[in-house]
This record gives C-alpha cells, sequence and structure tokens, in this order.
C-alpha cells in the first residue's frame, strides 16, 4: 500500500507540474506546491518509520536435532511480526521456536 501512495503522489505531483509549466495560475501553483510538500513528507515518514521489521506468515515446520542445533518457524532476531507460523520441534538437547528468537 505504502509504494502505491508514493506513485499516487508522483503521478499527481507531475501532472499539477506539467499543468503548471504549460500556463501559470495561482491555483495550479498552490496545488503543485502541495502535492510536492505531501509528496516529501510522504516519503520522509517512509524513511525513518523502521520498516526493517521481519514477518513470518504461514511458515513449514523446523525440526533440530542435537545439542545446539535450533529449529526455529518464526523470526530469528530483532524485531519482528509472526502469524500463523509452523510447527518447531527440538530433540536431544535442541532448541525449538516457533515465535520471535530473539537471542544472537
Amino acid at each position: 500500500m505504502a509504494a502505491g501512495v508514493s506513485v499516487l503522489l508522483g503521478v499527481v505531483t507531475g501532472v499539477l507540474g506539467n499543468a503548471f509549466t504549460a500556463g501559470w495560475k495561482w491555483p495550479l501553483g498552490l496545488g503543485l506546491g502541495v502535492a510536492a510538500l505531501t509528496a516529501a513528507c510522504w516519503e520522509a515518514w517512509r524513511a525513518t518509520r523502521g520498516s526493517s521489521t521481519a514477518r513470518a506468515v504461514r511458515t513449514g515446520p523446523a525440526t533440530a536435532q542435537g545439542p545446539g542445533s535450533r529449529a526455529n518457524s518464526g523470526v530469528v532476531g530483532g524485531e519482528g511480526a509472526v502469524r500463523s507460523t509452523g510447527e518447531a520441534r527440538a530433540s536431544d538437547g535442541g532448541i525449538a521456536n516457533s515465535g520471535i528468537d530473539g537471542r544472537p
């Protein structure tokens, strides 16, 4: 959705820019200024909102066998969002996680 909004703002700014350069009128200039400012603010917000969140949805099963082994059907390290992840199983001293594993 965010990419669609960016494209829409770019198209609106481009169309108003074309109309503005074809024949200057103050309503077009005002619309162009508002569209350009809105596009700049939108992109600045997208750049600072922390879009590096990992997501895991409908993952398959994971199995860990043996000491020190790990099975994770979700997200490993950092922040993330998980939904409907697969089953994680561990045996013989392994570690299983089907959510967010924040360990290094």
